[in-house]
């Protein structure tokens, strides 16, 4: 019996010690020919608290933000000579989301309003 009780409570640690009280948001920024956007200012503001986090996009487009707290937020995505995204964005605890952003130089372009949660 003790063996079953050990043998639970480490096949059960993992599981608690995987999960968290934050969030993430991730995506990839293109133009209208669905090539990547190096540079890419991305800036994710709380809207309860207007803290911001200010991010750029890498050589394939990506950007990536961790340790969010859950909460409401405001998405804002920027590259000289294109037009600026802004874009409400709620986050969850424990989960991740993913954006795709496709930037056009006279008005924006948005990829289905839904995020992925892994």
């Amino acid at each position: 019996m003790r063996r079953a009780i050990l043998l639970f409570l480490l096949c059960a640690a993992p599981s608690a010690f995987g999960q968290s009280n934050y969030a993430a948001v991730t995506g990839a920024v293109t133009d209208p020919q669905h090539s990547p956007i190096a540079g890419a200012a991305v800036v994710l503001t709380a809207k309860e608290t207007h803290a911001g986090c200010r991010v750029s996009t890498n050589a394939q487009g990506i950007f990536q933000i961790t340790g969010l707290l859950p909460g409401d937020y405001e998405l804002v995505v920027e590259s000289q000579g294109f037009a600026q995204l802004t874009d409400p964005l709620r986050l969850v605890q424990n989960n991740f989301g993913a954006r795709a952003v496709n930037l056009t130089e006279r008005s924006l372009k948005r990829f289905p309003q839904q995020f992925l949660f892994l």
